[in-house]
């Protein structure tokens, strides 16, 4: 099991053909009867599958298996993450995008408003300073 997933792993992101023979002439294992192999083998590959660890698209009458790829599950039995995975959820990517948006926005109105308060304080400032020069020079009539 090891060795397929192994395999697969080392080839990715192409998908692989895996036969019992190429399984065989690598590892050195062997039942002892090639009947024997083919159903093991068949039948550890169909397991992998079904427990979703690896896909494939199809097998031959001589069981090798076409375009058996590593699953995202499988990444995680051999202890790794699937460089295809990304490093965020979809969720944690629209929450972050929504975050920065009113984090922007939030911004954006403190600038405006502190614009705002200072024009308003700089007419109140002129029109304090204008009345306190008419006062001084006695233009101004209450």
């Amino acid at each position: 099991m090891v060795y397929i997933l192994n395999e697969v792993q080392v080839n990715w992101p192409s998908p692989i053909n895996i036969g019992v023979k190429h399984v065989r002439s690598s590892t050195g294992l062997s039942l002892g009867d090639e009947q024997k192999d083919l159903v093991a083998f068949s039948g550890l590959v169909n397991w992998l599958m079904h427990e979703k660890l690896i896909r494939y698209q199809g097998a031959t009458f001589g069981s090798d298996f076409l375009m058996v790829a590593l699953a995202a599950p499988g990444w995680a039995v051999l202890g790794t993450k699937s460089p295809s995975e990304p490093e965020k959820t979809i969720g944690q990517r629209v929450k972050d995008t929504a975050t920065d948006i009113a984090t922007s926005a939030a911004e954006e109105g403190a600038k405006h408003m502190a614009k705002e308060a200072a024009s308003v304080a700089g007419d109140l400032l002129g029109t304090f300073v204008g009345a306190y020069s008419r006062s001084a020079a006695g233009t101004m009539t209450v």
